[in-house]
């Protein structure tokens, strides 16, 4: 039954369904990842997954009146670089989270995170009755979980172990910020399924969300005696955290416990697990506290909180202290490490072949590849040569060109300037002297000739013909007026003063 364990031992409060959902597979290696490309990282999980709770659980619907919930996400919208679902409805929301190791889905067992939720039955009847009907036919029903940047941290965006790519992107900082239910669509993630559900209302009952205690019995007579320690460390984690008395079993089930808040921790806040549960009671391991003695002198043998701990436990159950401990090293346990190591270099030996075998097989593949890259190599240059023999030949042939372009354009500036030039002092020569100006105002001009500036010639002597038309007019005036005035006669220019003056501004006529 795909995704679907086993009905929730819980019971629904009033107006509440409780349900779990696996929000996501967890990874071994970014080369493994979901239809979307993004691979999740146990210990980044283990970091974010606090904000799981409260966050909400989501349904899109075909209708108005919200009986048939089809769809996914819903659509999606940015603004000022937030995305927002805006037809998408809150249909309940999580409380929990935890990390379990042991999900099966079609045969498959692996890691995930599972959430803890409860959907608002009152406001959606059908949709509960919806999912109950998928739960008895023995259907699946797919989710999506929903992740944004951590704006706590002043993250304006998901920040990804190395950088985000398109397959194998690893979420490193982030929260977790819904989960969607994706019905009649495909889900990213196979895996994220609804996995327990409970619809039956019982208003009033919350007995059996209620967290037991856990007794605490470190006696030597409660001692478990397993012949080997084998544990589940998500459900072993689980147990702890979902006691009454979570901080007080902590620290007695971990020979290292770093929690500073119960519904914040995480697997990795805890280190060396030793106690066996029967129920509600808890009692020491005898092969879980030696085994946690030995990892915790290959991994922290300075840890001496952890070594008191461990110390109480041996004493408690009478056992000889291991020399880690302080205690003297029998012949026995000489022999028995002695062989554990020699089995342990055996491993390393074997897997280090193993390594030098794969090295040398891919060695191999390399060098033929290197061979075939070289010939491809040699040809490249060869045609490079080819091209760059050619690209030299026209280059001479373009420089020729340009050359001579540039001599062409030299010798027509230069006729061009000469033409000028020839135009100025003919104009100079031959009309100046028309004008009458004295030697003084044709000198004034000779620097247009030698600038070969007709046009400036030419504007000069209008402006020279101008002063000394408007000089002739002022003393004619001064002249007729003291003749004339008796008879208002109008201003008369002489016959030889007479002639067409015209510049730029004006024109002067008789």
């Amino acid at each position: 039954m795909k995704g679907l364990i086993e009905i929730s031992n819980k019971t629904a409060e009033a107006g509440k369904t409780p349900v779990k959902f696996i929000l996501h597979q967890i990874y071994n290696s970014p080369n493994e990842y979901n239809g979307n490309g993004v691979s999740w990282n146990r210990q980044y999980t283990e970091q974010n997954m606090y904000s799981v709770k409260g966050m909400p659980l989501t349904c899109q619907f075909a209708d108005d009146e919200h009986d048939i919930p089809f769809g996914g996400h819903g659509e999606m919208s940015s603004q000022d670089g937030d995305v927002y679902f805006e037809d998408s409805l809150v249909v309940g929301s999580f409380e929990d989270s935890y990390i379990d190791d042991n999900l099966q889905v079609d045969g498959d067992t692996f890691s995930g995170l599972v959430g803890e939720a409860y959907i608002y039955n009152q406001r959606f009847p059908q949709l509960v009755q919806y999912l109950q009907e998928q739960y008895n036919n023995k259907l699946p029903v797919d989710s999506s979980v929903e992740i944004c940047a951590n704006k706590s941290k002043g993250n304006s965006k998901i920040i990804y172990d190395g950088g985000w790519k398109e397959k194998g992107r690893v979420p490193k900082d982030y929260q977790y910020s819904g989960q969607a239910l994706c019905i009649g669509i495909e889900p990213a993630d196979n895996k994220a399924l609804m996995i327990e559900l409970n619809s039956k209302q019982k208003e009033g009952k919350n007995s059996n969300m209620a967290k037991d205690k856990i007794v605490i019995d470190n006696s030597k007579d409660s001692a478990y005696k397993s012949s080997s320690w084998n544990v589940d460390k998500g459900s072993y984690f689980r147990k702890c955290k979902e006691s009454a008395n979570a901080m007080a079993v902590f620290n007695e089930a971990y020979l290292d416990n770093s929690i500073s808040s119960v519904d914040n921790a995480v697997e990795s806040d805890v280190k060396y697990p030793h106690h066996h549960f029967d129920g509600n009671k808890m009692v020491v391991d005898v092969s879980g506290i030696k085994t946690a003695v030995q990892r915790l002198a290959q991994t922290e043998p300075n840890n001496e909180a952890a070594k008191s701990h461990a110390k109480k436990h041996y004493k408690e159950l009478g056992l000889e202290l291991p020399e880690f401990l302080g205690g003297n090293k029998s012949k026995g346990e000489m022999n028995s490490m002695e062989k554990d190591t020699i089995l342990e270099l055996n491993q390393k030996i074997e897997d280090k072949t193993n390594e030098i075998n794969s090295l040398t097989t891919s060695n191999k593949e390399l060098t033929a590849k290197n061979v075939e890259l070289n010939e491809t190599v040699v040809n490249a240059n060869k045609t490079c040569e080819e091209l760059n023999a050619k690209i030299s030949s026209l280059t001479e042939e373009l420089n020729a060109c340009k050359s001579e372009l540039e001599s062409k354009k030299k010798a027509e500036a230069d006729a061009e300037a000469e033409t000028k030039k020839a135009e100025c002092n003919s104009y100079f020569k031959n009309e100046i002297p028309k004008d009458g100006f004295t030697e003084e105002e044709t000198n004034s001009l000779k620097p247009y000739v030698d600038k070969a500036d007709l046009e400036g010639l030419k504007a000069a002597e209008a402006e020279i013909c101008t002063k000394k038309f408007k000089a002739s007019i002022a003393k004619s005036t001064e002249t007729n007026v003291e003749t004339n005035s008796a008879n208002n006669s109008f201003i008369s220019i002489p016959e030889v003063e007479k002639k067409v003056i015209s510049d730029s501004k004006v024109s002067f006529f008789d």
